[in-house]
C-alpha cells in the first residue's frame, strides 16, 4: 500500500500534464517501472539501505536507456532522474554512516560499553539486514545475556558471600559491561557488607579471648584461694 502511494504522488509531481503518458504507451511503462523501484527503494530504506540502493540504482538504468521522440517524455523522465539521482547519493551517505556506525559500535562493545554500543546499533538500523550488523548484534546480546547472569547470581549471594558478589560483580565491569546499570552501586553494597562481615567475625574472636582470659584469670583466681585456704 506504502508503494503504491508512493507512485501515485510521485506521479502527481512528475507529470501534470498527464496526455504525455498516452502519446507513448512504452514510455508510460518505463516510468511506472521507474516509479515503483523508486517508491520500492523509499520503502526498504527503512530497513535495508543496501538493498534501497540496489532498487534506486536500477530505477536509474531503467530510465538511462530511455529513448522517446517527444521532448516532453524526456523532461518528464528527466525529472524523475535527477530525484533518482539526489536519492542515490543520500542512501550512499546514510549506508555509509551506518557502516561506520556499526564498526564504532564493535569497539565499544570490546570496550566493555554496551550501553553505547547499543544506542549505536540503533542508529543505523537501516543497516540491519547486513551481516555486519547482525555479528554486532548477536555479539551484543551474548555479552548482555552473560552481565545479567553475573548480576543475578551476585544478587543471591550478597547476603551469605559478599566476597563472591562482589567479584562477579567486578568481572561485569572489568571484562564484559561497565556500563551495566546500577552495578557501581551494587560493587558498593558488596564492599560494605564484605567489611561488615569481617567486622563481626574479627569482633567474634576479640570476645573469644577475652572469654578465654576472662575463665583462665577466674580459673588462676579460684586456684589461688583454695591455695590459700589449705596452708592455713
Amino acid at each position: 500500500m506504502k508503494v503504491i502511494i508512493s507512485v501515485v504522488l510521485l506521479f502527481a509531481l512528475l507529470l501534470p500534464d498527464a496526455t504525455v503518458l498516452a502519446q507513448d504507451p512504452r514510455f508510460a511503462d518505463q516510468l511506472v517501472t521507474a516509479a515503483i523501484l523508486a517508491a520500492r527503494a523509499d520503502a526498504e530504506a527503512m530497513t535495508c539501505i543496501p538493498h534501497a540502493r540496489q532498487l534506486n540504482d536500477e530505477a536509474l538504468r531503467k530510465l538511462k536507456r530511455f529513448n522517446a521522440p517527444d521532448l516532453r517524455q524526456y523532461d518528464t523522465a528527466g525529472v524523475l532522474l535527477t530525484k533518482l539521482k539526489m536519492r542515490g547519493k543520500e542512501l550512499q551517505n546514510r549506508d555509509r554512516q551506518n557502516r561506520e556506525w556499526i564498526r564504532v559500535a564493535d569497539r565499544a562493545m570490546h570496550d566493555h560499553r554496551l550501553r553505547d554500543a547499543d544506542e549505536l546499533l540503533r542508529a543505523s538500523s537501516g543497516s540491519s539486514c547486513t551481516e555486519d550488523f547482525g555479528g554486532v548484534q548477536q555479539r551484543l546480546e551474548q555479552h548482555r545475556a552473560r552481565a545479567n547472569e553475573l548480576v543475578r547470581q551476585a544478587d543471591i549471594r550478597l547476603v551469605d558471600d559478599p566476597k563472591g558478589a562482589r567479584k562477579r560483580l567486578e568481572t561485569v565491569r572489568q571484562s564484559i559491561d561497565r556500563q551495566y546499570p546500577g552495578l557501581d552501586q551494587r560493587i558498593s553494597s558488596a564492599r560494605e557488607t564484605e567489611m561488615l562481615r569481617r567486622t563481626e567475625r574479627s569482633g567474634g574472636k576479640f570476645w573469644t579471648v577475652v572469654l578465654g582470659v576472662a575463665a583462665a584469670g577466674a580459673v588462676g583466681y579460684l586456684g589461688a584461694q583454695h591455695s590459700l585456704r589449705t596452708t592455713h
